[in-house]
């Protein structure tokens, strides 16, 4: 069994912890790496740069700890912060969520006219383990993933769509993304005969990829318009065989989606909350506290 979440949000995060409560404890991939991944939870980024070289562990840079040139300034406070040359701002530094703890997710450097032309990107210890070229269109072009030391080793090209892989000193070209996570969960020798994902962008690619003798669930934690999405309509129409279930985790969701399909397709649908762990418990002790507005209380 694997989990395949397309990038590890805060819905993602939900459903991490709600299959963990309930005694799935197979392993996580995460399709796009934003540089603070749980240790537990992998993706083909941070597998591959792991391999190449074993990074040792820090803690997350604070907003006024990046590198800048001398006489530059960095100003920042809970929202945000950014670089600056005397008045002329040169880059914008990115916090991680929570924002408030003004931990640097990226940061995203800026020519003299204001255009973003690339974009550094920081992990949880500390480093730079990613950078994006963006050209004067604001498209991105690459992405570049590094070890700790510094050495390049993917390079995805947004513009042609593939991804070069340098590892174990060999170069391996892949024509897209999809061919790269499909390597990957390879090579990674994953027991791929049940998959529970949360997208239907790549990782519902990736399912339909795979050989047919499998039996996936797509956790739909999204919302709906007035029509099913097309890819989702293809589970439906059985031409996603290895999907055989569509849980829903909102209520809401999961009555709209039974309005808009016919009798038997709602047979493929359930509906699941999340599962969330109780931090403390009632001990039943003879004491109490109530809390009111007694200061605004007229007359108190």
């Amino acid at each position: 069994m694997l989990n395949l979440f397309a990038n590890y949000n805060e819905q993602a995060e939900l459903l991490y912890h709600s299959l963990q409560a309930a005694g799935y404890s197979h392993p996580t991939v995460v399709l796009e790496d934003n540089g603070f991944l749980p240790a537990e939870v992998e993706s083909p980024y941070k597998y591959f740069v792991e391999a190449t070289q074993r990074s040792t562990a820090g803690k997350p840079c604070f907003f006024n700890q990046i590198k800048v040139p001398a006489l530059w300034e960095i100003k920042g406070d809970a929202k945000g912060a950014g670089v600056y040359y005397l008045d002329e701002k040169r880059a914008n530094i990115n916090y991680h969520y929570p924002k408030d703890r003004r931990l640097v997710e990226s940061v995203t450097w800026l020519d003299r006219q204001g255009n973003a032309r690339f974009v550094e990107h920081y992990n949880q210890n500390g480093w730079i383990f990613a950078k994006t070229s963006y050209n004067l269109l604001h498209e991105a072009i690459t992405t570049a993933y590094f070890t700790q030391s510094g050495q390049e080793v993917i390079v995805e090209n947004h513009i042609t769509h593939d991804v070069t892989l340098n590892f174990q000193g060999k170069i391996y070209n892949f024509p897209t993304k999809l061919d790269f996570v499909l390597y990957y969960l390879n090579f990674r020798h994953f027991e791929l005969d049940r998959i529970f994902y949360n997208s239907l962008a790549l990782p519902f690619m990736v399912v339909l990829r795979l050989p047919q003798n499998g039996s996936d669930v797509l956790f739909w934690q999204e919302g709906l318009g007035d029509q099913v999405p097309g890819n989702m309509q293809l589970i439906f129409n059985n031409q996603a065989r290895r999907t055989k279930k569509i849980v829903v985790t909102n209520e809401e969701v999961y009555q709209k989606l039974r309005s808009l399909v016919g009798h038997n397709q709602r047979k493929l649908i359930k509906y699941l909350p999340y599962v969330y762990q109780v931090f403390r418990h009632n001990l039943l002790r003879p004491v109490s506290f109530t809390l009111t507005n007694t200061d605004n209380l007229l007359n108190f």
